[in-house]
């Protein structure tokens, strides 16, 4: 449903007020070509008030992915060759900072599509492990991470500047593959209670 105010002088520049309510709407479809790299099928349920003044647009409210959802991205711009002993994956401990080569995609990601300089953002993303989330690292289907969990984030963005992202995906279950030299395949369980963990800009 949509509700509010649109507002307008010469019926050429519009400023408006809306509330937008969503149930069980599908976000994203399945992949329709190639290029695609982020694809469902998806649905969101939401609570979004969506504002406007002069050449600046404000999305404030809360997001949730219904269950059963499957998100997919495709991360076409990492180098997954393994040469020279300089792999794609990085082994981290749990009481140490540090972020992983998944996580700085994920990050890439949600940087290329909040790049508008007039959009401002605050909101509050829920996950539930009754959904998945699919990463392919390469098009060709070798290295990918595949997992299902739970995850409260905040997504802020001032009008002009750049996004931020904090909190947790914490992971249930999951597995990740990885191809050596299009040869040797190896799986990876994921283990419960890891996570990828956002702190701040998504770049």
């Amino acid at each position: 449903t949509v509700n509010g105010t649109i507002l307008t002088t010469d019926y050429q520049n519009y400023n408006y007020d809306l509330k937008v309510k969503t149930d069980h709407f599908m976000a994203l479809n399945k992949k329709s070509f190639p290029e695609q790299e982020i694809y469902g099928p998806a649905w969101i349920s939401s609570d979004l008030r969506v504002s406007s003044n002069n050449n600046i647009l404000m999305v404030k409210g809360d997001v949730k992915l219904d269950d059963k959802s499957e998100l997919n991205m495709e991360i076409s711009s990492i180098d997954t060759n393994v040469s020279n002993n300089e792999g794609i994956i990085v082994f981290v401990d749990s009481i140490e900072s540090a972020d992983s080569a998944v996580a700085q995609s994920l990050k890439m990601i949600s940087s290329k599509q909040a790049s508008s300089a007039r959009l401002g953002l605050a909101m509050n993303l829920e996950v539930t492990k009754a959904s998945k989330l699919n990463i392919y690292l390469d098009k060709s289907g070798g290295d990918y991470l595949k997992v299902s969990g739970d995850a409260n984030l905040t997504i802020n963005q001032q009008p002009g500047g750049e996004m931020a992202m904090q909190g947790k995906f914490m992971i249930d279950n999951g597995e990740y593959q990885m191809m050596l030299n299009q040869f040797l395949k190896r799986k990876f369980k994921v283990q419960k209670d890891s996570y990828i963990q956002w702190t701040g800009s998504p770049t």
